[in-house]
């Protein structure tokens, strides 16, 4: 029922000319890691996609369908998949014009997916990320982004409670509006 709910507003949006209210983003990070619980996580690099909910003008509810992220030359080495939602909110055009940028402000609630070289089996985890960015209207339906982030992972596996880590980095995204 709920796959055929959202089939029938996507189907509703790619034909609407004048209501752009949906959306997919795809993006690339690269996080610097300044706390981990883990003993050596390494600088790392990412990539998600997103399908957007327009809420508003200036409100996107976000699917996170997913996030990637890897942090190669770690000992122990860790990549994880992410799933979840993003709520992001776009400055006001009340609040002053600012023409085609439009700073944001993103929240990202997230389960993680984990895996730890030379650890059997993946590991969960709940992941806070919180960004801050700019996007550029390129035309109506494009739009380009950077943004600066912060990522919280808290994993409880393996015998092991409460290892977590921290990152933060940039990100460039695209957004098509359809």
């Amino acid at each position: 029922m709920i796959t055929l709910l959202v089939f029938m507003t996507t189907c509703h949006a790619l034909f609407s000319e004048d209501l752009l209210n949906r959306s997919i983003t795809l993006g690339i990070s690269g996080v610097y890691v300044y706390k981990d619980d883990f003993g050596g996580l390494a600088p790392g690099y990412g990539g998600m996609i997103t399908y957007n909910y327009h809420l508003s003008e200036d409100y996107l509810l976000g699917i996170n369908l997913l996030r990637y992220e890897l942090h190669p030359g770690s000992n122990p080495g860790l990549m994880s998949f992410s799933y979840g939602f993003t709520f992001q909110h776009f400055w006001k055009k009340s609040w002053g014009d600012l023409g085609n940028f439009l700073p944001y402000l993103s929240y990202s609630i997230l389960l993680n997916q984990g895996i730890l070289a030379g650890v059997s089996g993946r590991a969960l985890a709940h992941n806070t990320r919180i960004a801050l960015g700019m996007e550029v209207k390129l035309e109506q339906r494009h739009h380009l982004g950077l943004e600066g982030l912060w990522n919280y992972a808290s994993y409880g596996y393996f015998g092991m409670d409460g290892k977590n880590y921290q990152n933060a980095g940039l990100g460039l995204n695209y957004r098509y509006s359809f």
